[in-house]
């Protein structure tokens, strides 16, 4: 008896030499109906510009999925709420820009935008030995660098479009661009606004730039911060993961795919049992990182692009019984470094939650480090900063790993970010994520945004269908 998939006939695809995966487990024939999802588009990732880019889709009128690794929908977005007081702390993403994107997003799901707390005061201190440290900042050595950042990458939402050549500027070390353009009152405030990386001086000109710009930070301007938080992060991501009901598969992962002519097909790993989407394009929002991406079948212009990345570590924790400041926020500078910069691994900054005496920390290091370690380096740090000889308590931690993506300066000007540019669309896939917008996630929206105007058009006038095949198979019981 011939059965109906969805609202259409699945045909039969065919595994192209996949190791371990069975050539049916990419027939729609061999699954039960509902076990085969049929959309427009799969977004993978339910991060900032992952979940942006499904919610934005499904309100243009187009079918979406959502493929999430974790338990919910988060990203660098992590909220603990507190048993007693039931207020949420967060100790992943602290803010948002106040621009129209972002405001629009939060407003769709109900959620307010709120001034932030200012604090009690900032401490900047040598993390290692607990001496306070009095930093350089010149309004005009900063002026002097958004100058380059706006030459450079002036408008993130279309991505990093480098000149070609590369400009030499962009792949020097950024402490000879420091010092070619008369930067050192600037380099410590820059670094701190770059966010937990590797060390700032040693890295590429073009990831500074790319981390830290005017389009994203208007103190580099001396415009006045125009920030904007939430009552809790998580509850727009929450509503966005309800509303997308079953097609949002948690706790899921892509095992195999195959993109043709026709469409994707991806299979997908739940806690239940393996899935398989139809869909006509993929809205790549994970890190750009090869381990992530071979389950989609990539060739070997793919292989051999995302194959030159790597990454660092970032790790977020909320601590409490710290013996710090009430409502403190306490930022890291070496005293014996070049313009006090700390060197890797380090805690970057730790700062009070909406409870003043519960603290987020947050670590960056070049490599993966075991979560004892990142939390006994984050403790003994506190212990330093407060004198205090008890142990911390963590009430909560996240790694969020693999962090800012980069490659190598030869890669760079080997033209690695337009052979990047050129992928987009091509064999389906898309991308978004921080390795194409560093600059966090207000500024993600908008690169996102820009990116779904070429998914649409790509999809065209009609709903993605399949080719079509009557299924002559019984559903697997």
């Amino acid at each position: 008896m011939c059965r109906l998939l969805s609202s259409v006939w699945i045909g039969l695809i065919v595994a192209s030499g996949l190791p371990g995966l069975h050539a049916s487990e990419f027939d729609g024939c061999s699954y039960d109906q509902k076990e085969v999802l049929v959309r427009d588009v799969v977004v993978i990732g339910g991060g900032a510009s992952g979940t942006y880019g499904a919610i934005a889709l499904k309100d243009m009128g187009r079918s979406v999925a959502v493929v999430e690794k974790a338990a919910h929908f988060d990203g660098h977005v992590n909220t603990y709420t507190d048993p007693t007081t039931g207020l949420a702390l967060e100790y992943g993403v602290q803010g948002y820009s106040n621009d129209s994107i972002t405001r629009a997003f939060f407003d769709r799901f109900n959620v307010p935008l709120i001034a932030p707390n200012g604090g009690s005061g900032q401490i900047i201190a040598d993390f290692a030995t607990g001496t306070n440290v009095t930093t350089v900042s010149s309004a005009a050595s900063l002026a002097k660098f958004a100058e380059q950042t706006e030459l450079y990458y002036p408008d993130p939402a279309l991505g990093l479009q480098l000149p070609s050549p590369v400009p030499a500027d962009l792949l020097l070390p950024f402490r000879e661009f420091i010092q070619k353009y008369s930067l050192e009152d600037a380099a410590y405030t820059i670094w701190s606004l770059t966010g937990p990386t590797n060390d700032l001086l040693d890295q590429l000109t073009v990831y500074a730039i790319f981390g830290c710009n005017v389009a994203s930070t208007p103190l580099l301007t001396g415009l006045q911060e125009n920030g904007v938080i939430t009552r809790n992060n998580s509850e727009a991501f929450g509503k966005a993961e309800e509303e997308l009901g079953s097609s949002a598969l948690l706790n899921s992962h892509v095992v195999a795919g195959r993109r043709s002519k026709d469409g994707v097909s991806l299979v997908v790993q739940t806690p239940r049992a393996k899935r398989l989407i139809l869909a006509s394009q993929v809205l790549f929002s994970a890190p750009i990182v090869l381990d992530n991406l071979l389950p989609f079948n990539l060739n070997r212009r793919e292989r051999g692009l995302f194959s030159q990345v790597y990454y660092t570590a970032w790790y977020t924790a909320l601590v409490t019984d710290t013996g710090l400041r009430p409502g403190y926020i306490y930022e890291n500078a070496a005293d014996n470094t070049p313009f006090n910069i700390p060197l890797e691994p380090y805690t970057f900054r730790i700062g009070a939650s909406r409870e003043n005496t519960t603290f987020f920390a947050f670590y960056g290091a070049m490599t993966e480090l075991p979560e004892q370690e990142v939390k006994t380096r984050i403790s003994n740090n506190i212990r330093i900063l407060s004198g205090n000889s008890t142990t911390p308590r963590f009430l909560a931690y996240a790694s969020h790993t693999p962090f800012k993506q980069q490659v190598s300066a030869q890669a760079v000007a080997d033209g690695f970010y337009d052979q990047l540019n050129s992928l987009q669309g091509y064999r389906r896939m898309h991308y978004t994520g921080n390795a194409l917008d560093a600059s966090g996630s207000s500024s993600l929206f908008n690169f996102t945004q820009q990116l779904l105007l070429r998914i649409n058009k790509a999809i065209g006038p009609q709903s993605y269908a399949p080719s079509s095949r009557r299924c002559e198979v019984r559903p697997r019981q």
